[in-house]
């Protein structure tokens, strides 16, 4: 399991994070749910309530997808819904 420590960082003034950004690139396979739609991509950046992701195929705003990842032998899965960042 890949294990990543960021220093705490100060806040300022007017910024509203919930959690740390965090540049972190982990392959996945993405599913969509309810629609045919399978495709490889990979993390960007990853914090505490979501990732940016890219893939091999164009998704669309809404679209509700499991996406699956697999680092050092270990595997989660996880479901989602796109929308713009």
């Amino acid at each position: 399991m890949t294990h990543v420590e960021i220093p705490p960082q100060k806040r300022v003034s007017g910024e509203s994070r919930q959690s740390t950004r965090v540049r972190l690139k982990v392959g996945i396979e993405a599913q969509g749910i309810g629609v045919p739609l399978t495709c490889e991509g990979e993390t960007v950046v990853v914090n505490l309530h979501g990732a940016m992701i890219v893939t091999d195929a164009k998704l669309s705003v809404g679209l509700r997808i499991a996406y699956s990842c697999h680092s050092d032998g270990q595997a989660c899965c996880r479901q989602g819904c796109l929308r713009r960042s």
